[in-house]
């Protein structure tokens, strides 16, 4: 078991929780449809290495 609590941080520092804290299950492999898309902006797309393409035969 694992416990989440969510909360958001304005910029003066200020913390508001949304959620208290609960316990939950960890999912063994985590879903991928939840899964948010890679970042596209400069400095991120500068620090992804760059696949090699495959040998054509």
């Amino acid at each position: 078991m694992m416990t989440i609590k969510v909360y958001a941080v304005n910029r003066e520092g200020d913390v508001r929780v949304l959620r208290e804290r609960a316990e939950v299950v960890p999912l063994d492999e985590p879903d991928t449809s939840q899964r948010l898309p890679a970042c596209g902006c400069p400095r991120c797309a500068e620090s992804e290495p760059e696949l090699e393409p495959e040998p054509v035969q």
